[in-house]
C-alpha cells in the first residue's frame, strides 16, 4: 500500500514539474497566431494559406528538397512573424520557381531571416517569395546565400500585375539582402531586391544591398527612400537608378552613411567600423521560445505582431476576380 502512494505521489510531483513548463511555452505565442517550431510546421503553412503564424525558435532546413509554399492558383495570403528567427539551407533545386514562398499576394512577412539559401530553379526565384501579384509586405527581413533562376531577385522573384487593374503597392521595410544572385535568362538582369517587376509599384525603404547582382534593387525602376548598395555588389560602369546610393567597404561600415535608418529604436544596430547595419530582432542569435531575450520582439506586445487590418484585402474579392487575376498572372509559368 505504502508503495502504491508513493507512485502516485511520484507521477503527482512530476505532473507539477512539467505542467508549469508547457503551460510557459503556450503563453509565449500569442493569441491568434499558430506557432512554428519545427521543418514540419513550416511546411504545414500550405494546408491554410490564409493563416497567421510566429517561428518560435530557428529552423534548419539541411537535407531538404523544400517544396516552395503556394503556386499560381493557391498562394500564400496570410501572415509570418519570423519573431527574430532564422530558416537555415532552403534548398530548391528541383522546380520552376523557388523561395521559402512561391507564389504570395496580399501577405505580411515579418522579422525574419533566410540564412544560406541555395536555389537553383528553371523559372522565377528568390530567397522568400518567387512571384507576387502586388499588396506584398516584407519588413525587418534579411537573406543571404545564392540564387539562380531565369528571373532572380534576392528578396522577391518577380512582382507582376496585369496593367489595366490598380492594387495595393509591394512594399519592402528595413531590409537587406547579402545574396549572390544570378538571373540564367538572356538580356533579363538580376537585382538585389527583385528581379522583375510589371506595372506594379513598388516601394523599398531603409534597405540595403550588399550581395552581387546585375542590378542593385531591380532591372525596373522602384519609389525608393534610404536605399544603399556596396559599390562592388553590381557590375563596373554601374549607373545608380533614382533613390540609390553607393557605398563603398568602409562607408557600409559606418553609421553615418545610412542616413533615413533608426538605429535609435529597435530595428538598426550597427558595430562601428566592423559590420553592415544589423537588424535588431536578430541581435542575440537566440533559439529559446521561453526567453527571446531583451534584442528580440516581444511575440505578445502587440506593436510588434499586430495582424495589419487590411492584410487580408484578397479575402474580400468575389471568386470569379480572383479567378482572373491568378490565370491573367500567373498562366505563362506553366506555359
Amino acid at each position: 500500500m505504502k508503495r502504491v502512494i508513493s507512485v502516485v505521489l511520484s507521477v503527482f510531483l512530476l505532473g507539477g514539474l512539467l505542467l508549469p513548463f508547457t503551460s510557459f511555452a503556450e503563453e509565449d505565442v500569442p493569441e491568434g497566431f499558430t506557432p512554428i517550431y519545427t521543418a514540419e510546421d513550416l511546411d504545414n503553412i500550405r494546408n491554410d494559406l490564409y493563416g497567421t503564424y510566429i517561428l518560435m525558435n530557428d529552423i534548419d532546413l539541411y537535407g531538404i528538397q523544400w517544396v516552395p509554399i503556394g503556386d499560381p492558383l493557391t498562394q500564400f495570403f496570410g501572415f509570418l512573424d519570423g519573431n527574430g528567427h532564422i530558416i537555415k539551407n532552403l534548398t530548391i533545386t528541383d522546380s520552376a520557381y523557388g523561395g521559402l514562398f512561391g507564389f504570395a499576394s496580399g501577405a505580411t512577412i515579418q522579422n525574419l531571416g533566410i540564412v544560406d539559401c541555395m536555389i537553383d530553379v528553371r523559372e522565377v526565384a528568390a530567397g522568400i517569395v518567387a512571384f507576387t501579384i502586388a499588396a506584398l509586405t516584407i519588413k525587418n527581413c534579411f537573406v543571404t546565400g545564392s540564387v539562380n533562376s531565369g528571373i532572380a531577385g534576392g528578396i522577391v522573384g518577380a512582382v507582376g500585375t496585369p496593367a489595366a487593374v490598380v492594387l495595393p503597392p509591394v512594399s519592402f521595410q528595413n531590409c537587406y539582402s547579402l545574396a549572390q544572385v544570378n538571373a540564367t535568362t538572356p538580356f533579363l538582369p538580376s537585382g538585389g531586391f527583385f528581379g522583375d517587376s510589371s506595372n506594379t509599384h513598388v516601394e523599398i525603404s531603409n534597405c540595403y544591398f550588399g550581395g552581387s547582382a546585375d542590378n542593385a534593387i531591380s532591372a525596373a525602376n522602384a519609389q525608393t527612400d534610404a536605399f544603399y548598395y556596396l559599390d562592388t555588389s553590381v557590375p563596373a560602369g554601374y549607373e545608380p537608378k533614382t533613390g540609390e546610393t553607393p557605398l563603398t567597404q568602409a562607408e557600409m561600415r559606418q553609421q553615418a552613411s545610412f542616413a533615413g535608418f533608426d538605429f535609435d529604436t529597435p530595428i538598426w544596430y550597427i558595430q562601428e567600423g566592423e559590420s553592415y547595419p544589423q537588424l535588431r530582432p536578430f541581435e542575440t542569435g537566440n533559439t529559446d521560445p521561453e526567453d527571446p531575450g531583451e534584442d528580440h520582439e516581444d511575440p505578445e506586445n502587440p506593436a510588434d505582431s499586430e495582424v495589419p487590418e487590411d492584410v487580408f484585402w484578397w479575402s474580400s474579392l468575389p471568386s470569379w476576380l480572383k479567378f482572373i487575376l491568378r490565370w491573367f498572372c500567373f498562366g505563362w509559368i506553366w506555359m
